[in-house]
């Protein structure tokens, strides 16, 4: 054992992580064990000794707070998970650990981290409804886009379809097989069927949901790619074996009044 102080911090480091992130819930408390795995020096596994409830302590508070974030933003998903497989968010929670834990040093990046586990856990068992997996992901989203720094509003001018337009963000895309953003954390059943939504934040902070048509969503993609808005028209119309007609346009006028409204759409670029 080292007696080097770099190498003892890394062995007490590496200890901590085994006994607060390992599936085994004796590992806190089987001091001897992690020395042996770990390297921990004579005298710091005497301190240790000497507070034997300090680990399983560190342990609960560690796993308590990254269960106690992610239940509070994937709120409905949870809810959802939960309701069809009991202890299912727990198995998920102590598979994320078990394969390292975090890796951001912000626990509010947590929740999208462990939703990797979370949508494993909802694949693996003919309990959980597929819709769950859709359902976490847009709780995910919605968070994702009310945290995300503000956007200086760029400059813009009327709209002009031979330029691009200029959006205001954040926001998001997400295409999803059920219409989860009819949800809330009590029982219900979403419709099955391919949903496209654009999730987005307002001047206010607050964080939107719009359902778009797919030749709007087919648009948007092209347009937030900096596509002039004739052009993108043209080539989503094209993506999608539609005409260009009366009726296309005057969805197009009303999808840009309506984003008009909400802030998210300024004009288009100078």
């Amino acid at each position: 054992m080292s007696t080097d102080p770099g190498e003892r911090a890394r062995a007490l480091r590496a200890a901590f992580h085994d006994a607060c992130f390992s599936a085994d819930e004796a590992a806190p408390r089987d001091l001897e064990g992690l020395a042996r795995r770990h390297g921990i020096a004579p005298g710091d596994l005497e301190a240790l000794a000497r507070a034997p409830a300090r680990l399983p302590l560190y342990r609960k508070l560690v796993r308590g707070n990254v269960t106690g974030v992610a239940s509070a933003i994937l709120e409905r998903g949870v809810a959802h998970l939960e309701r069809a497989k009991k202890g299912a968010f727990d198995a998920a929670v102590d598979a994320y650990l078990a394969r390292g834990g975090p890796r951001t040093r912000h626990l509010r990046d947590v929740p999208v981290e462990l939703l990797v586990d979370l949508i494993a856990e909802v694949e693996r068992s003919e309990a959980v409804p597929s819709y769950v997996a859709d359902l976490l992901r847009l709780d995910a989203l919605e968070f994702v886009v009310g945290a995300l720094p503000d956007e200086p509003a760029p400059a813009a001018i009327d709209v002009d379809a031979a330029r691009p337009l200029v959006f205001r963000g954040p926001f998001r895309r997400l295409v999803v097989d059920h219409a989860v953003h009819t949800l809330t954390v009590e029982p219900g059943l979403p419709a099955t069927e391919t949903t496209r939504l654009f999730v987005h934040r307002d001047v206010h902070h607050r964080v939107g949901v719009l359902v778009l048509t797919p030749f709007a969503d087919a648009l948007v993609a092209r347009l937030v790619e900096g596509v002039a808005l004739g052009l993108a028209i043209q080539e989503a119309s094209a993506a999608l074996g539609v005409p260009v007609s009366e009726g296309l346009l005057g969805e197009v006028a009303r999808w840009l009044s309506d984003f008009g409204e909400r802030g998210i759409l300024l004009g288009s670029a100078p």
